[in-house]
């Protein structure tokens, strides 16, 4: 029984609660910060880059209209942010998925049964065909997902959800540092605006004024 209420609450939480971390913008690598202020001295957060091989979760969109796409774009975005696990969505053709790679796949579709292979890692979820529905029928693939990763019952407790069941099989937690750490430890992207710009130069001119004590 506790169990099931842990379920439920965390999928409430990803089906219509408010997201409590902010997730990065794909586009960008960047978490949104307030303008100015602790972002002008840090760069704002940025992902730290993942380790080579890294598996993942894999949402496939195999839904045959985009009638749902809203709840699930939201849906997504909490999932992210939540789990601040590594997440990646695809779209697919209705029948055409498959696993790949060792990945942990929730299959999306707008007809079917609940379908949830342990063994291929890989669930199909019917969601439904409006928002609304789809809404409704989410909390689904966050079973699925919990399934899948062979968690225990206790793995089912607060924002940790199941990290601990996801690192064991190769899916890493997806870290944010300040964009100036970043610089420090030498792994910084370019900048993506004037703060991260002016920590970027800074960074440089303090590089060429001590190149000694860079190097080290």
């Amino acid at each position: 029984m506790k169990r099931i209420l842990a379920i439920a609450a965390t999928a409430c939480a990803l089906a219509g609660g408010p997201g409590i971390v902010r997730a990065a913008d794909p586009a960008t690598n960047a978490v949104p910060t307030p303008r100015g202020g602790m972002r002008a001295k840090t760069g704002g957060a940025i992902m730290r880059p993942l380790p080579a091989g890294s598996k993942a979760i894999v949402f496939l969109d195999a839904l045959e209209d985009a009638r749902g796409a809203e709840a699930l774009a939201a849906y997504m975005k909490r999932f992210k942010a939540m789990t601040r696990l590594n997440v990646q969505t695809e779209k697919c053709a209705p029948g055409a998925y498959a696993n790949t790679n060792g990945n942990v796949v929730i299959a999306l579709v707008s007809k079917g049964d609940l379908s949830i292979m342990p063994a291929k890692r890989m669930a199909i979820v019917p969601a439904g065909a409006d928002d609304a529905a789809t809404a409704r029928d989410l909390w689904k693939a966050t079973v699925a997902v919990f399934s899948l990763m062979g968690a225990a019952p206790n793995d089912f407790n607060g924002t940790a959800l199941i990290r601990g069941a996801a690192e064991s099989i190769g899916i890493p937690f997806v870290e944010t540092v300040f964009y100036k750490k970043a610089l420090e430890e030498g792994w910084a992207p370019e900048p993506k605006d004037e703060f991260q710009k002016r920590l970027w130069d800074e960074h440089q001119a303090k590089k060429a004024a001590h190149p000694a004590t860079e190097a080290k």
